[in-house]
């Protein structure tokens, strides 16, 4: 079961794929972005003089297939650390394809941004229809307003509401909200979406926010970066009920990753409830369809109902390469730092929502709305749109069954 933000379903089932942030060439202290194209990806690396100490490729597992793959002779882990960081990148990649669509229909001419600080309203038309499930519904247009201001001649500051529409062009309700500001060379990435879906019996709702932060450098890079993620999603499906909620934060080196959070959940019935502290090897981390995890070591405790369930509370370190477990567990390379680390209280995790000058009510009564032709417009720059799908497709919610893999191994 996939968690879909509303603005990656209606915008990527016009363009088939869209927007890449890229880099700025400036050579000052501080990042100059001057175009949409430019803005930091919260999914983007980040970039130092060290190099990856983990450069093998099978010493390590991909994000893209977390999901598969897991059984008894697995470390559990290893496996609920990475489908922990799989569902808070997941959540960050889809705001980040936004991003890099806009960037590329700017590029090509089709949005003409203000940078005084001005409100700008844009309709997307023609749509087309849209994959829910296994069935094909109609998307309506969608209506977005940008607020963006230029310092000289950088952007530092960048805010876009999305709003769907019926099929009469009203508004209805408000489901994406991309904010990125640019100050002193730190870069702060924000997104929240909300979102819903219902396919035959089955169906689905949720929301999220991340929040990325960091030092941006003069070449349009990150040099440090901490992304928090709070995310809320449920669902029915095959009559069979799932929860999931979590509340993490994601410190992203330049090979590695450390992750501190906490969940709870139900599914079908059965309660879930954990928090962790870990760290762990990261590979090929330009790119979330390349990215892979390797050897690491977690902290936690754990505890969940059902057959098999019970409570799971230990240090453990496991080698990338095949996914067990290391003993002793000292031998893991992360193990000193994690072992000595206090797990996160956990607490009650509140479903997200717009808050303060996020929320936007959708209208546009008396306003001036330029409405762009979506189809055209992805005909255009059908290539500019494939890079973006190609680089910010991960979305990559579904459980990854670790409640088959052993804390043991």
């Amino acid at each position: 079961m996939k968690r879909h933000s509303i603005i990656a379903l209606a915008v990527v089932s016009a363009a088939g794929a869209l927007f890449t942030a890229c880099s700025s060439d400036s050579t000052s202290s501080t990042p100059s972005i001057t175009s949409l194209a430019g803005l930091p990806a919260a999914t983007g690396p980040v970039t130092a003089s060290r190099a990856n100490p983990l450069t093998e490729v099978d010493r390590s597992k991909t994000l893209s297939t977390w999901t598969t793959g897991w059984d008894g002779t697995k470390s559990r882990p290893m496996c609920q650390t990475g489908e922990m960081i799989m569902r808070l990148l997941s959540d960050a990649s889809s705001p980040d394809k936004i991003l890099c669509y806009v960037g590329a229909m700017e590029a090509a001419g089709y949005f003409t941004a203000s940078y005084d600080g001005s409100n700008k309203y844009y309709l997307l038309s023609g749509m087309g229809p849209r994959s829910v499930g296994s069935k094909t519904r109609p998307a309506g247009d969608m209506t977005i307003k940008f607020n963006i201001t230029k310092t000289g001649n950088s952007i530092t500051d960048f805010k876009m509401w999305m709003c769907e529409t019926t099929r009469g062009k009203r508004a209805i309700n408000q489901s994406e909200y991309v904010a990125t500001s640019l100050t002193g060379g730190v870069a702060t990435v924000t997104s929240v979406g909300k979102f819903s879906g219902n396919d035959g019996g089955d169906s689905y709702s949720g929301s999220q926010r991340t929040v990325a932060t960091g030092n941006f450098n003069s070449s349009g890079s990150w040099t440090s970066k901490t992304i928090t993620n709070t995310g809320s999603f449920t669902g029915t499906f095959s009559a069979s009920t799932y929860e999931h909620n979590q509340q993490l934060s994601l410190t992203q080196g330049t090979d590695n990753f450390v992750l501190s959070g906490y969940f709870d959940g139900d599914n079908n019935g059965d309660s879930q409830t954990g928090q962790i502290y870990s760290k762990v090897a990261g590979v090929n981390l330009a790119n979330l369809t390349t990215a892979a995890l390797g050897d690491g070591s977690a902290k936690y405790s754990f505890t969940f109902g059902g057959g098999g369930g019970g409570s799971f509370t230990d240090t453990k370190s496991w080698q990338g390469s095949d996914q067990t477990s290391l003993t002793p567990a000292s031998d893991g390379t992360y193990y000193s730092v994690v072992s000595s680390a206090t797990l996160p209280t956990a607490e009650a995790i509140t479903p997200p929502d717009f808050v303060g000058s996020e929320i936007w009510n959708c209208d546009t009564t008396g306003q001036t709305v330029e409405t762009i032709d979506m189809a055209a417009a992805m005909a255009a720059i059908s290539a500019e749109i494939a890079a973006c799908d190609t680089k910010y497709s991960f979305n990559n919610n579904s459980p990854a069954g670790c409640y088959n893999a052993s804390f043991a191994r």
